[in-house]
């Protein structure tokens, strides 16, 4: 196995694949390019976000603040156009150190807290590649490749039949 062979940690059971994966808690389709997020992940952000907002008192701890902070940054792996969303959320916490200090909401932060849960049901997912479909001659490289389970692999440039580059392990 290549990953033996190089020195390299891996279990049988890690090894996906497939043109439908969930990797890191993102649902990645190979065919439509797109990184997104399942529906049940969704779910589980904007319940947390209305939690949040629902904290009685309106004053949640610093852990509150950092904890949903870093949810939603996971979030915006899959949403980069709401980032800025989080603006005035850094603003209130910035400089704060005693971890279960309450920290009052804002107007500003339930206001884009508010508008984060409008978003993103409607707009998770990026695009990985501009084009759903192109054509071997519109490349700027093609090479083929096939590997065996007896340590060959073997990679061929389609235009050019003098060159095979032949790996044995």
């Amino acid at each position: 196995m290549l990953w033996d062979e190089i020195g390299c940690p891996w279990k049988d059971k890690k090894q996906e694949y497939g043109k439908e994966l969930k990797i890191i808690g993102f649902h990645v389709d190979i065919n439509r390019g797109t990184l997104t997020l399942t529906d049940d992940a969704i779910a589980n952000v904007l319940t947390t976000v209305r939690a949040f907002l629902a904290t009685l008192g309106c004053h949640p701890s610093l852990r509150e603040w950092l904890r949903i902070g870093g949810h939603l940054n996971w979030v915006f792996n899959v949403l980069p156009l709401g980032r800025p969303a989080l603006g005035k959320f850094y603003q209130k916490v910035a400089g704060k150190d005693i971890m279960n200090a309450g920290i009052a909401l804002n107007a500003d932060v339930i206001r884009s807290l508010e508008w984060l849960i409008e978003v993103i049901p409607k707009a998770i997912g990026v695009h990985f590649v501009d084009a759903t479909h192109w054509d071997d001659n519109e490349a700027d490289f093609v090479l083929w490749t096939d590997a065996s389970c007896y340590n060959f692999y073997s990679f061929t440039h389609p235009f050019s039949l003098n060159y095979t580059l032949n790996l044995i392990l």
